[in-house]
């Protein structure tokens, strides 16, 4: 009995490490994604036209793939064109003519799972260690957005790969001209996948490689580092036609809270009492200064104009506190704003003579903005009311600004 006992023991022992063994053996990466770039087209009835780019690069010694298996999440794909490119070429910047005549059209294989659509692309230029190569896929994908009170909600999700890592992604999102995306910068469009769909069925690879590699985005609206393999990157988010409807809540919230504080501030005495605290009446003078020999000065010797002292407040700085945090918001979203626009759009301006002083000044007003609202009013109740009026108005400033700062990341969240 022991000894059967013991061989059963030893033989579990055995498959175990069998298991284990083929898990490692398969977690073995041969290959990775250096960067994927999506643009997605969405349309008014929910649809998306995608143009997805892939680089590879093989990272174990003797890798030669010449197939990749992918998973486009979604059902009711429709594959356009398959290239594949075996140079790998930042977007941006102008490419040798050798380079686009390199590019193929790829033969792929569809299998519909219950939830995403399997392929498995045979390549033209094999996947090898140290060297990289791309391939574009043309494809359209529907249901990517549902109807919502404020407009269309949209959940776009990228390609798996299950023997890859990805090391960078990003997803750029473009809407109809007449609509709007809800908190992202609109991007200037290069290209639009739907007229690259249109192209694919009549262009060579190398004429249609031209009309996507030259305009292809440097930067991405949506980013994402180190997918794991089956990992992929959701992209999610609001567009419509009426920008109010967009920020419904938004402005909701925010005449609410008006009203609320207007309400508060009548009833209690709000307002006439703030009045008061920032009213220019000096406190009472210093005993000594009332024992002053009348005498008529001299007007070489007149003395100077002294600043009003004014009795130690703890209510101002609180009042100012709330103000240097609402600033500092507006502030950060001016800053952001400016930002989003030189990212979007600044690499068109690369060849003009004014694009640096231009970026310098951007970049000091963007520095300034926080500072500016930061350290603005302890500044000017230090001014006129003390230093100490000053520093507390700072600190509550801080203090009001970080609060703000979490309760609205944890209501977007």
């Amino acid at each position: 009995m022991f000894m059967r006992v013991k061989t059963a023991l030893t033989a579990f022992m055995l498959v175990a490490m069998l298991i284990a063994f083929a898990s490692g053996a398969s977690a073995q990466e041969l290959y990775w994604h250096t960067q994927d770039g999506y643009s997605v087209e969405l349309d008014g009835e929910g649809d998306a036209f995608v143009l997805a780019t892939m680089t590879f690069e093989g990272i174990q010694a003797g890798t030669n793939l010449s197939e990749v298996s992918l998973e486009i999440p979604g059902r009711n794909i429709r594959i356009y064109k398959v290239l594949q490119s075996p140079y790998y070429r930042y977007g941006g910047y102008p490419m040798e003519e050798k380079a686009y005549s390199g590019t193929e059209f790829l033969e792929y294989e569809l299998t519909p799972l219950s939830a995403s659509t399997q392929m498995i692309v045979h390549l033209k230029t094999p996947i090898k260690p140290n060297t990289q190569t791309s391939i574009s896929i043309i494809y359209q994908t529907q249901e990517i957005a549902t109807p919502a009170f404020q407009g269309l909600e949209f959940r776009f999700e990228t390609i798996k790969d299950s023997s890859a890592t990805i090391r960078n992604a990003g997803a750029n999102v473009y809407v109809p001209q007449e609509m709007v995306l809800k908190g992202k910068p609109e991007m200037e469009t290069q290209y639009l996948p739907s007229a690259l769909a249109g192209y694919s069925e009549t262009m060579a690879a190398p004429d249609l490689s031209r009309q996507i590699y030259p305009y292809y985005p440097r930067s991405y609206q949506y980013n994402v580092k180190n997918l794991d393999p089956s990992e992929s990157f959701i992209v999610s988010g609001l567009y419509g036609e009426s920008s109010f409807m967009l920020y419904f809540w938004e402005y909701a919230g925010t005449v609410i809270v008006i009203i609320v504080i207007l309400i508060a501030a009548k009833y209690l005495g709000l307002v006439t009492r703030i009045g008061q605290l920032f009213a220019a009446r000096p406190g009472k003078a210093a005993p000594e200064a009332r024992h002053v020999v009348e005498k008529k000065p001299q007007p070489a010797q007149a003395a100077p104009a002294q600043r009003p002292q004014f009795a130690f407040s703890i209510e101002r700085p609180l009042i100012m506190g709330m103000v240097t945090a609402f600033l500092y918001m507006v502030a950060s979203f001016l800053t952001q704003l400016i930002y989003s626009a030189l990212e979007s759009g600044g690499y068109t301006y690369y060849n003009n003579a004014f694009f640096i002083p231009w970026m310098i000044l951007m970049f000091l007003i963007m520095f300034a903005l926080p500072i500016l609202a930061l350290f603005g009013p302890a500044v000017y109740i230090s001014k006129k009311y003390g230093w100490k009026e000053g520093l507390l108005t700072f600190i509550f400033g801080l203090v009001f600004t970080l609060v703000l700062m979490f309760s609205i990341l944890f209501v977007t969240a």
